[in-house]
């Protein structure tokens, strides 16, 4: 059985320079046609097509065993604040500010939760961000007044009271 291998592109703004002419390549200006050429094609099924058939769909997989990250739980995982020079878990708060104590590195308070929510979308991306989920990601070390001042200045927050969390 012989398989034709094209490389298709189909975002419109996209083009590949200096392109070898001789190589399979589909832009997208050329896919209506190159869809017409196909649907044009007249073939017979077999014996031979069912069996591949049946065998690719035996092989499917539903998860990727390539999962970018393994099962975990935020129970388990180190918390606090994360100097962004040396990564050291050593930083303390002041005032409007964090400092680590490794490297002496200075940084604005706003910075330092706007970076701990994003590790911690990355990390639990289905999980709602909250002012107490927060405050223990940064094991405490940033009280939750300005961790809610920082939420409410940089995301959208739905529900009432307890119940807030920020989009």
């Amino acid at each position: 059985m012989t398989i034709e291998a094209y490389v298709i592109f189909i975002n419109p703004k996209f083009h590949l320079y200096q392109s070898p002419m001789n190589k399979f390549i589909i832009y997208p200006n050329q896919l209506p046609d190159f869809m017409c050429k196909l649907n044009r094609k007249s073939s017979t099924l077999n014996e031979r097509h069912k069996g591949l058939a049946a065998q690719l769909v035996f092989l499917h997989q539903t998860e990727s065993p390539y999962e970018k990250y393994s099962k975990y739980s935020i129970d388990l995982l180190k918390k606090g604040i994360i100097c962004p020079v040396c990564h050291s878990f050593d930083v303390f708060c002041f005032d409007r500010h964090v400092q680590c104590q490794v490297c002496g590195h200075y940084e604005g308070l706003d910075s330092a939760v706007l970076r701990a929510v994003g590790e911690i979308k990355l990390l639990y991306p289905n999980e709602k961000i909250t002012t107490n989920l927060v405050f223990e990601w940064c094991n405490g070390i940033i009280s939750k007044q300005p961790i809610g001042r920082i939420l409410r200045q940089n995301f959208c927050a739905h529900g009432i009271k307890k119940y807030t969390y920020y989009i």
